[in-house]
């Protein structure tokens, strides 16, 4: 770390402070963990009252003379031990030294209640835990803070969280960015959730962990932050972080506009391209996201789907048991809750069963044939080349229904759809209805393409 990446950190720490998301003493702690060598072989450090910069001369902290000319910094630390931390003044005005008197009378009224400290050690845990709260309690066994590792050298951050209101997920923050989610296989969590999380530190310096849990009403607890110090030289430049995108490729079932009853169940599948270069799995989510959600989940686990694979994401619906168009909209989520990619829709048209007519007890007396009811027409009949429209037919009270594309031959239809056509050129679509009497009856709709 060199001088200028301590000053950024360290204003990175001083904004969290400023908008609560650690605590002065976290604040006092952190910065006691910036520490940056010089090519004389000497350590600095900055003030957490003042910002300005210190160096140890072998005895005690002292103020640099200068704070716009700093020496050159170096990679490897000092032979030696390190200096101990910087005890400053907060602002308040209380002395170092009785902050010193005060932290050794406390330690000799710990050595007089030894019995209790070992107690309490052992119910919290090698390292600290969040607060009891809205959130889970969260506790991280390894690393201690202020431990040291090499560039390069993997560590593994053991933590456990609990929460009698079901533990859902737990998040590693490394340097106040997410790098990695355990997540419970029980969708309500569960009281108390373990992780094992890996991590590599690829440049030296001060870095900063942290855990979060979240439980089933996503309230969050944090651990304390937990400062690390990472030596040697440093590594390759990491790689890119990769990116989430996606395209919709087919309607596997139930093309918008598909006609169904009130009540029944809707099995919905659509298919998308991972078009990123991230591979989907544990913790993306297919989500919904607006329109009606017809009785389906909140959202539906995402398969394992590498970049420019294709994947069939399936979601049960119920029809309303009121007549009309239902809409419902979906869209793909990442692990760290951001939604991204194209919207994808379930629209279904929900209409009654026909009423049964009443059987007659007196002297049967045939019922009139009905006349057929034919209704066929299409939503743009002008199109440009690429673009695609759609047929409607609603026949009723008729034999059958066939369906001729221009010079293909005709094919049985069913007597309400809407259909999705995509002319490469003008095209005549022919309705023929064959009524119960036998005759045919025909309709006719040209879509041209210019």
């Amino acid at each position: 770390m060199d001088f200028q990446q301590a000053e950024a950190r360290f204003n990175a720490l001083r904004e969290q402070l400023r908008d609560g998301t650690i605590s002065r003493a976290e604040f006092v702690q952190a910065v006691a963990q910036i520490l940056v060598y010089d090519s004389q072989g000497r350590y600095w450090t900055l003030d957490p009252r003042t910002g300005h910069w210190l160096y140890f001369d072998g005895q005690a902290w002292q103020e640099a003379p200068g704070q716009a000319q700093l020496p050159t910094a170096r990679a490897v630390a000092p032979t030696g031990p390190a200096p101990p931390p910087y005890v400053g003044e907060e602002e308040g005005g209380t002395p170092g030294w009785l902050l010193l008197g005060i932290i050794g009378l406390a330690a000799l009224a710990l050595c007089l209640l030894g019995a209790i400290a070992v107690a309490i050690v052992v119910g919290i845990g090698v390292a600290g835990s969040s607060q009891p709260g809205a959130g889970p309690v969260v506790q991280v066994q390894s690393p201690a803070n202020g431990a040291q590792f090499q560039v390069d050298q993997e560590i593994i951050v053991q933590s456990q969280a609990t929460d009698p209101q079901g533990v859902t997920r737990i998040e590693l923050w490394v340097d106040d960015r997410l790098s990695d989610v355990t997540t419970s296989p029980d969708p309500n969590g569960q009281p108390t959730l373990i992780a094992a999380q890996r991590w590599t530190f690829r440049q030296p310096g001060s870095h900063t962990i942290q855990v979060r849990a979240r439980n089933r009403t996503n309230a969050e607890g944090r651990s304390p932050l937990i400062g690390i110090t990472v030596i040697g030289a440093a590594g390759p430049s990491p790689s890119p972080p990769c990116t989430d995108a996606n395209v919709f490729v087919s309607d596997v079932t139930i093309p918008d506009g598909t006609v169904v009853l009130p009540g029944v169940s809707v099995d919905k599948v659509w298919r998308l391209r991972n078009t990123g270069t991230c591979d989907w799995g544990a913790g993306y989510r297919w989500v919904y996201v607006g329109g009606e959600q017809l009785a389906a989940p909140d959202s539906v686990p995402v398969p394992t789907t590498a970049p420019g694979q294709e994947v069939d994401l399936r979601v049960v619906f119920t029809a309303p048991s009121t007549p009309g168009t239902y809409i419902s909209r979906w869209q793909m989520q990442d692990p760290a809750g951001n939604r991204f990619g194209i919207e994808a829709t379930l629209s279904i048209v929900v209409r009654p069963a026909p009423t049964p007519q009443p059987t007659a007890t007196r002297t049967p007396v045939a019922s009139p044939t009905p006349e057929p009811l034919i209704s066929f027409w299409v939503e743009k009949d002008k199109i440009a080349p690429g673009e695609c429209t759609s047929l409607h037919w609603d026949v009723e009270y008729v034999r059958e229904v066939w369906l001729k594309e221009g010079g293909d031959p005709e094919y049985p239809e069913v007597g309400h759809k809407v259909k999705k056509v995509c002319p490469a050129a003008t095209t005549k679509y022919v309705l023929r209805i064959v009524k119960r009497d036998g005759q045919s009856e025909y309709r006719e709709i040209t879509v041209k393409v210019e």
